[in-house]
C-alpha cells in the first residue's frame, strides 16, 4: 500500500472539506478550541473516509502542562477503534508518572525503553561530529564524552555543539567537563 503525503491544509481548506463530509461543526470547534471534540472528529472523519490513523505525540510529558487533558483524551480515545497513538518522551520520570497505576493512561501503552549507544557508536559520533567540524580531540576526551553522556545520542550532540561553540583546536578532558557542565547548567 502506497501512503501519499498531503499538501497543507490552510483553515479555509479545512472547513471546505469538512463540510463536503459533514463534520463543519466538529471541525470549528476545534477551530475554537474544544480539545474533546479533536478527539471525538478524527475518529468520525476516519469513519466517514474508511481510514485509520497512527498519531505520534512526541515530548507527550509536556502535556501535564494542560489542565485536565490526560482525562479528556483517555475518556475519548477509550472508545476510538480507527486511531493508533504513540506516545514518547524524554523526560522518563514524568513518562512513568503518566502511565502509573493512579493515572487515566495505566496499562494503555506498551512501555519500550530505549537504551543509549553501544560504547564505540557514543564514540564514533562523537568523534565525527567533531572532526566534520575540523575539531581534534583526544581518545581519552573522547572517552569522557561517552561516559558522562550516558551514551545518549542527544546529549553527545549537544556537548560536541558545545566544543565546538567553544573553538577549543583540540579537544581534552579538561574542554569535555567544561562543556558538559556548561550544557548541564545552562538554561537554555
Amino acid at each position: 500500500m502506497k501512503v501519499e503525503r498531503s499538501e497543507l491544509l490552510t483553515w479555509d481548506d479545512l472547513l471546505i472539506i469538512s463540510a463536503k463530509l459533514g463534520i463543519d461543526r466538529e471541525v470549528r470547534a476545534i477551530k475554537d478550541g474544544n480539545l474533546g471534540i479533536l478527539f471525538e472528529m478524527q475518529e468520525l472523519i476516519l469513519e466517514k473516509t474508511g481510514q485509520k490513523a497512527v498519531f505520534i505525540l512526541d515530548e507527550f510529558q509536556e502535556v501535564l502542562n494542560f489542565k485536565g487533558f490526560l482525562d479528556t483524551m483517555r475518556a475519548i480515545t477509550e472508545k476510538q477503534r480507527n486511531v493508533a497513538y504513540f506516545i514518547s518522551g524524554s523526560a522518563v520520570r514524568m513518562m512513568e508518572k503518566i502511565l502509573s497505576p493512579k493515572n487515566p493512561f495505566f496499562g494503555q501503552f506498551r512501555r519500550v525503553y530505549l537504551k543509549g549507544l553501544p560504547k564505540e557508536y557514543a564514540i564514533e559520533l562523537a568523534e565525527v561530529i567533531l572532526e566534520r567540524a575540523g575539531v581534534k580531540v583526544t581518545r581519552s576526551a573522547l572517552e569522557l564524552i561517552y561516559k558522562l553522556t550516558q551514551r545518549h545520542p542527544f546529549y553527545v550532540l549537544a556537548v560536541c555543539r558545545r566544543l565546538i561553540e567553544e573553538s577549543f583546536e583540540k579537544v581534552t578532558r579538561r574542554n569535555v567537563s567544561y562543556a558538559f557542565l556548561t550544557e548541564l547548567l545552562t538554561e537554555g
